[in-house]
């Protein structure tokens, strides 16, 4: 059963309850163009999008994401540029008794992570040590033929566990000091 969260109020909905909803017309998405003015993706484009009957939010415009880009090399010295995105999701992505509102995916690069996450706190906490591991070099570069950079980890259960590999990461950086000082 897919349960639906508004993003403001955080009131949950079942599928049924989400499909009765009332809806709003809004223009389909925009972008920037080079020279930074606002353009509608696909012009006089609309379409119907449900609204929170708690508090007027409207599903599918949450703009919570955060986003980082990190440059990795591969052994040869190629370089790519990596995106890890954090969005929330209003759909839960788990179950109904763990369910999960926040995903982090990598993009930019052939990459199979995917993280999910109940709370906002979680998600920025998770995407904050990818970033790390990113950086540290837990990951391989691969650069097939005609086809994008593929990300592969090192470790492979390192995503699970991701904190102990940070920790380890800065026992590292602190040998010899105590970080207290």
């Amino acid at each position: 059963m897919t349960d639906y969260r508004c993003g403001q109020c955080l009131r949950v909905f079942t599928l049924d309850e989400f499909n009765r909803l009332a809806k709003v017309t809004q223009r389909k998405s925009y972008y920037r163009d080079e020279k930074g003015n606002i353009r509608p993706l696909i012009p006089n484009k609309v379409e119907k999008k449900y609204v929170c009957p708690n508090c007027g939010y409207v599903f599918g415009s949450d703009p919570w994401r955060i986003n980082h880009y990190v440059e990795i090399k591969s052994e040869g010295g190629r370089e790519a540029k990596v995106r890890l995105s954090t969005v929330y999701t209003e759909v839960n992505v788990g179950t109904p008794e763990e369910p999960l509102w926040y995903e982090t995916v990598v993009r930019e690069v052939q990459c199979d992570y995917v993280k999910r996450y109940f709370t906002k706190k979680e998600a920025i906490e998770g995407h904050l040590e990818l970033v790390e591991l990113l950086k540290k070099g837990r990951f391989k570069l691969n650069f097939p033929r005609r086809q994008k950079p593929k990300l592969v980890v090192l470790e492979p259960p390192a995503f699970d566990k991701a904190a102990a590999v940070l920790d380890e990461v800065k026992a590292e950086e602190y040998k010899g000091e105590d970080p207290s000082d």
